[in-house]
């Protein structure tokens, strides 16, 4: 009875983290898509107050992100660390090599230069653009994840030989140091020593620690909804304070800012802890679209480029903004979706078993 009980309890938790997946694939193509928007955005009109305060719900994508991975990865016990690299190349690395290959083809083929026998020759062309970064600029985020991997066996050994005060102290003072980034940025001084900051884990690489911290701190006793929701409520409120009256340009505010950070954490734990869903069928359309939640996010950006254009025709800068940018999103989620799971299913899926069949 009590083994049933865990299983069911431990089958609702891997659902309510498909619910967050899910959530942050929706979120980042709304990243994207109010950022063709923003062009009828000037300062202080209602185009611009929707699209910031949408931008500081929605930018809590790239954490929550980060966040999955570093809450399913750095309790891990790394007995075979080869096995675990292999495992993550075959799952990630071949998905992220055929996107950038299907999004290089589609740079040659807007340049007019593709043929079978320039796309050999430039063959070499894609490997050093791959490897430096230059496919799409969405792409960063895959960087910074196959890095976090690299480095999960050895910052889960530390991690985890943390007691539960020393991970709160450590979290805290990494908390502090991206806090003090984010506070400089809103000033003219610049700093320069950056050596100072190799004490903590900052950047998005805070919120892959953050993942496991919560699991760990967060799992037992669980932190009142009306908390979360007032902390989000705070959060949003003065962020959008600091947009409206600071007129610094900050890159951080809607990325790794003390603000962005309790909004992360706070959507986490409430989709997390307080989202039941009773539905099997929407619970397996859930898990079913969470498995294609990673090419969601690769392949998004083709199809937002095509579509926008055609709705950007139809809007004026009125309300219409809101009604063809809606349309246009949920368009724009449906055949990315629907593209994404034709890829996994014919192309992505069947090479990976193959090679996860030989590692």
């Amino acid at each position: 009875m009590k083994n049933r009980k865990y299983s069911e309890q431990r089958d609702d938790r891997n659902v309510n983290m498909d619910v967050i997946r899910c959530m942050a694939m929706f979120m980042v193509i709304m990243v994207h898509t109010m950022g063709n928007l923003t062009v009828y955005a000037e300062p202080y009109n209602k185009m611009w107050y929707i699209s910031e305060f949408t931008n500081s719900v929605v930018f809590a994508c790239n954490g929550l992100f980060f966040m999955i991975s570093g809450y399913f990865t750095l309790d891990k016990d790394f007995f075979d660390i080869k096995n675990f690299y292999l495992k993550k190349f075959t799952k990630i690395g071949i998905p992220f090599i055929i996107m950038s290959f299907l999004y290089y083809l589609r740079t040659l083929y807007f340049s007019g230069n593709i043929s079978l026998i320039l796309v050999m020759k430039d063959i070499p062309d894609f490997i050093m653009q791959f490897l430096t970064g230059n496919i799409s600029s969405h792409f960063w985020f895959m960087y910074y994840l196959i890095g976090a991997y690299v480095m999960s066996p050895f910052l889960s050994k530390m991690v985890k030989n943390l007691s539960d005060k020393e991970l709160i102290i450590f979290t805290t003072i990494c908390f502090g140091l991206q806090t003090f980034i984010t506070t400089v940025s809103f000033t003219k001084w610049s700093f320069y020593y950056q050596v100072f900051l190799t004490f903590g884990i900052i950047n998005w690489m805070y919120y892959f620690l953050l993942g496991y911290s919560v699991k760990r701190l967060i799992s037992v006793k669980r932190i009142k909804k009306c908390v979360l929701v007032f902390v989000l409520f705070v959060a949003l409120v003065v962020v959008m304070l600091e947009k409206r009256f600071i007129p610094t340009s900050n890159p951080y505010i809607d990325n790794q800012s003390p603000t962005m950070m309790l909004t992360t954490v706070s959507i986490f734990l409430l989709l997390r802890d307080y989202v039941k869903i009773s539905c099997d069928k929407l619970k397996k359309f859930i898990i079913f679209l969470a498995k294609h939640s990673f090419t969601v996010y690769m392949m998004h950006i083709i199809v937002l480029a095509r579509m926008i254009p055609w709705f950007m025709e139809k809007m004026n800068n009125g309300w219409d903004i809101i009604l063809y940018g809606g349309i246009g999103y949920v368009a724009i989620c449906i055949i990315t979706i629907v593209v994404s799971i034709v890829i996994d299913e014919i192309l992505i899926n069947p090479i990976i078993r193959r090679v996860m069949g030989m590692v």
